[in-house]
């Protein structure tokens, strides 16, 4: 499927399982925004929620 990439998970473990994982950053915004032209690429809005990553926060908050 060569459109696999564009679901969040798939995304992440081919960025995690990738030629140079070193690529990935802080993440500055909660939702991640998009710069990517929803005309030409589709709906880049993230479907990641609080909910999702709440367990990986360690106790601190989105806004932390």
């Amino acid at each position: 499927n060569n459109s696999a990439w564009r679901i969040d998970e798939e995304f992440g473990r081919e960025m995690l399982a990738g030629v140079n994982p070193l690529i990935i950053r802080l993440l500055k915004e909660f939702p991640p925004a998009s710069k990517l032209d929803p005309n030409v690429y589709g709906n880049q809005n993230s479907t990641i929620t609080e909910a999702h990553i709440r367990d990986n926060l360690e106790g601190f908050t989105i806004n932390q």
